[in-house]
């Protein structure tokens, strides 16, 4: 357990290989507050108080899921400084070191949108009178997890896709538009809510946003279980997907497979 925690904190500071706590502070705290305040100042201006709290707390829960996404740059990054040969010729279990590229995500997520939600009480005075706490966490960790299992699997296509970062960026605009951040998904086209049914993080953030107006656990349960199974679908075809990449790019002796 101890080499699986080493590991994994080896992938996280290699990923950030500019980590420092300044460098960190501004990527992962003050981004994050700044796009925060962007759309509720927008929302102040354009829609009163309603649509102001309905932003805010859609771009604290988000940032969540801004860095569970982070964990898909783990391979493109080991790709784009010419590592991943090394990882993949050597003898470790492809499972436990596909795990150990998300764990660290999971705190980094979590710790980001903790600050967010201190930054809305402050910034906007957003009211967390009535929440229910314990709701709110599971909704946040469900919405984590989801994220870094999406991202985990999008890092698998970075074996054979080489602008990843494209794909990366696409996905998170339509995150950014689809789950409920800024737009009620019910305001969505109907091609586009079905759509984001299949997106990590549409059921967690409603479940959040209903446990902060004080829904108890038992009412947010059954959507966060869905989106729990989402995020195994995830992980399971990411790392069917890496499997099959690494053995047709050892096959061609080439990871050029586009």
């Amino acid at each position: 357990m101890l080499a699986f925690f080493e590991n994994a904190t080896i992938s996280f500071r290699a990923l950030y290989r500019w980590l420092t706590p300044s460098s960190y502070l501004a990527t992962r705290i003050i981004t994050p507050i700044e796009e925060m305040l962007v759309f509720g100042l927008l929302a102040a201006y354009a829609g009163g108080a309603t649509t102001v709290r309905y932003m805010v707390i859609g771009n604290c829960v988000v940032q969540v899921c801004l860095g569970g996404l982070a964990a898909a740059n783990t391979v493109a990054e080991e790709r784009g400084l010419g590592t991943l040969p090394l990882l993949l010729a050597s003898p470790v279990n492809r499972f436990v070191n596909y795990l150990q590229r998300g764990t660290w995500h999971i705190v980094d997520s979590i710790v980001s949108v903790t600050v967010a939600f201190v930054m809305a009480a402050t910034l906007f005075s957003i009211d967390y009178g009535r929440t229910d706490w314990l709701s709110v966490s599971a909704a946040i960790f469900v919405a984590t997890l989801s994220s870094v299992c999406l991202g985990l699997l999008l890092g698998s296509l970075a074996l054979a896709y080489a602008d990843f970062f494209l794909v990366l960026n696409l996905l998170w605009m339509l995150i950014l538009l689809a789950t409920g951040v800024n737009v009620p998904v019910s305001a969505l086209p109907g091609w586009l809510q079905a759509v984001s049914h299949w997106l990590p993080f549409t059921r967690s953030l409603q479940a959040a946003r209903d446990a902060i107006e004080g829904a108890p656990l038992s009412s947010v349960a059954g959507p966060l279980l869905a989106e729990l199974l989402l995020a195994v679908a995830y992980l399971v075809v990411g790392y069917v997907v890496l499997r099959e990449l690494e053995r047709l790019a050892k096959y061609r002796g080439t990871f050029e497979l586009t």
